[in-house]
């Protein structure tokens, strides 16, 4: 019996650790993401999908300290690997057409291969608008899913992610 507890101890321990090893969930401070995402919202952020992305994807990114025009005010956003936390929504990758008022992509107006164009809901927010398309080195994870979402709050969240998925005429 005393074996059958110790195998369950560690079955739950190593299940546990494999979890916590890819998702990673998120306590959203300051008003970038709002109406889809408000301050206090938990997110749950999936660590393995960073290569399958897709236009309008809530990801977590990871800024190192130089990209940043300053650090005042991003004190709690900051990690223990000097690196401050934002989450944005994709709204362009790599080859495709940089979206109006985004700088960068020279005559052609494309985005760079290895890059991602990612904004907050807010005018306000700080994202590729200042940035431009920023390495996709710089996503750490993507949003599975808001646990206290409701249904209400899903619709609103789905309506407000389609003013940003491009037309069709922009896949390519």
């Amino acid at each position: 019996m005393a074996i059958i507890i110790a195998f369950s101890l560690i079955a739950t321990t190593i299940v546990a650790l494999a979890i916590r090893r890819r998702y990673l969930l998120v306590d959203i401070h300051g008003s970038s993401m709002y109406p889809a995402l408000l301050p206090g919202d938990r997110v749950v952020f999936d660590r393995t999908r960073r290569e399958r992305l897709r236009i309008g994807d809530v990801v977590l990114l990871r800024v190192p300290e130089h990209a940043l025009p300053s650090t005042d005010g991003f004190e709690d956003l900051r990690g223990n690997d000097h690196a401050y936390r934002f989450v944005k929504r994709v709204v362009a990758l790599g080859g495709q057409n940089f979206p109006p008022g985004i700088p960068g992509g020279g005559r052609d107006r494309l985005v760079p291969e290895g890059t991602v164009v990612v904004l907050g809901e807010s005018m306000n927010s700080l994202d590729s608008r200042q940035w431009g398309a920023v390495p996709h080195r710089w996503v750490y994870a993507v949003a599975r899913f808001s646990p206290a979402e409701s249904p209400g709050r899903r619709r609103e969240i789905q309506m407000t992610a389609r003013r940003f998925i491009p037309s069709q005429k922009d896949h390519r």
